[in-house]
């Protein structure tokens, strides 16, 4: 009976945690807390030449994926997207820093515990390949070697333009080589705004904690009503 009162209680909280989360496009990672940051990382499934040394065409790219994605919001909030490059003009690294914010593909599996963790791929390989919304194994456009700073002569809007690839978890996930930048559309990896964990509101708590009291009450008067129906020896 007491498994029983503990399932409900779980159910009743689990059912809480959803009602809260229905607002939210993207899902909150599996064993994240309230107030914990996070990012989410994926590969487009739309592809596009690197001719341009302008970020915000690729960025566009992105957005545009993740809407279509439902990676639009988070608990309500509109979620800002780019893209993982480098121009001649800019590192990827000052737009992705090398921070501790973990990251994420859409589906919760855990890509890298840091930000300085995805550009250390030298030392340690990533946890999970950014392969969600993956195209195939198509190489992406990055122009970013793997530390986050710019190939030299292979960024963003060069005649030809450094190349990462979706399924490998070492550094080869944002340096394969390099490829014409007009020869043929490739795919983007885009990155989300720093995301925090919604706290609960005093009033959700509030609900939760007097679902819980009454079936705790309820548990306890059928047992005293058990009890007291049972013949007297």
């Amino acid at each position: 009976m007491v498994r029983s009162v503990i399932a409900a209680i779980l159910t009743l909280v689990l059912a809480l945690g959803i009602v809260a989360d229905a607002r939210a496009d993207i899902m909150t990672p599996p064993g994240l807390q309230p107030g914990q940051q996070f990012r989410i990382v994926f590969v487009t499934a739309a592809t596009t030449s690197a001719t341009s040394r302008s970020l915000s065409t690729y960025d566009a790219v992105v957005s545009g994926d993740a809407a279509a994605g439902g990676l639009a919001t988070y608990n309500g909030s509109p979620v800002i997207w780019e893209a993982i490059g480098s121009t001649p003009t800019v590192n990827a690294i000052t737009r992705l820093p090398a921070d501790g914010v973990p990251l994420f593909l859409p589906d919760g599996s855990l890509v890298a515990p840091t930000g300085a963790a995805l550009w250390n791929t030298l030392s340690t390989p990533l946890i999970h390949p950014i392969i969600e919304h993956a195209n195939g194994v198509m190489d992406s456009w990055t122009g970013t070697d793997p530390t986050g700073v710019g190939q030299f002569l292979n960024e963003l809007g060069r005649g030809r333009v450094g190349t990462g690839g979706d399924t490998f978890a070492d550094s080869s996930w944002v340096d394969t080589g390099f490829s014409s930048s007009g020869g043929v559309a490739r795919p983007l990896y885009g990155f989300s705004s720093v995301l925090t964990v919604p706290v609960p509101e005093p009033g959700t708590l509030a609900l939760a904690l007097v679902g819980i009291g009454g079936l705790v009450g309820t548990h306890l008067d059928r047992r005293r009503r058990k009890a007291a129906s049972r013949p007297t020896e």
